[in-house]
């Protein structure tokens, strides 16, 4: 475009069309309204940011090669959600859970048998991305992940910071869709904090909005690590992974869910 512009203003200016001066003033219009329009997506990437939202990932040790590269070798697919034992892994079915249908798979282990690692692992593994490919068909599929940490910020151990960190990783990936969630916030009608209530409901609208054209696959590890109301929490999770278009990688194990749902309604039969 500046080219043309440089070619218009060296020639005579009364030879210049109509034509070219409609489609460069209209070429000019897009790149502003295209510099508005990233102005506004990093408003709000920078918004759900925080300090410590990748210390928790840096700090999981990286695994050695070859360690877990049984995990692609699957022996049967499902479209139930699977437990998988850190003692039996090869049995696990993960390659096929990845490119077929299946709304939640479970990790489970010994406290240090390495499943933080095995969840790094996984959700970078090239493989994860070719088989979430399959899955996917015409439509892609964007990976957001978020590492539990107890022992961390507030943030780190938190419901905002796993809302957060899922709705950075998501946005950085497909920044379209920041319009989609937050048409407010986009345009710059709302600079207030963020809200839990306000989170879910994006992600939410992501993952069941039919129309959206993307599927997404959350890795979220140390859920028992998780300092808030444990209730309510998981039920959105699993009330989450009733989506067609979305998929979620979640350690703890199933009983852990099992546990906390069973407390749910074992309080509402004392206290009807």
């Amino acid at each position: 475009m500046l080219e043309k512009l440089i070619a218009i203003g060296e020639g005579d200016a009364a030879t210049a069309s109509a034509t070219q001066i409609s489609g460069l003033e209209q070429m000019m219009a897009n790149v502003s309204l295209s510099e508005k329009h990233v102005a506004n997506d990093l408003r709000v990437m920078r918004s759900l940011s925080f300090e410590a939202r990748t210390v928790r990932y840096g700090a999981i040790p990286e695994a050695y090669k070859q360690t877990f590269q049984w995990a692609f070798h699957g022996l049967s697919a499902s479209s139930a959600p699977q437990e998988m034992e850190a003692a039996d892994l090869e049995k696990s079915g993960l390659f096929d859970w990845l490119k077929n249908d299946g709304g939640i798979f479970w990790v489970s282990g010994k406290p240090g048998s390495g499943k933080s690692t095995f969840m790094k692992f996984v959700s970078g593994h090239p493989l994860t991305h070719e088989a979430l490919s399959r899955w996917g068909g015409p439509r892609p599929v964007f990976i957001a992940s978020h590492y539990f940490w107890i022992s961390g910020t507030t943030m780190q151990k938190s419901q905002e910071g796993l809302l957060q960190s899922l709705l950075y990783d998501i946005f950085s990936r497909c920044p379209d869709l920041i319009q989609v969630a937050f048409p407010a916030r986009w345009g710059g009608k709302a600079n207030s904090p963020w809200t839990t209530g306000e989170m879910r409901s994006a992600i939410h609208t992501l993952v069941t909005q039919v129309q959206i054209p993307c599927k997404f696959c959350f890795f979220i590890d140390g859920l028992d690590e998780f300092d808030g109301e444990h209730i309510d929490f998981c039920e959105s999770l699993l009330s989450m992974a009733g989506s067609p278009s979305l998929k979620l990688c979640v350690e703890p194990p199933l009983e852990y869910f099992r546990g906390i749902i069973w407390q749910r309604r074992t309080a509402e039969n004392l206290h009807p």
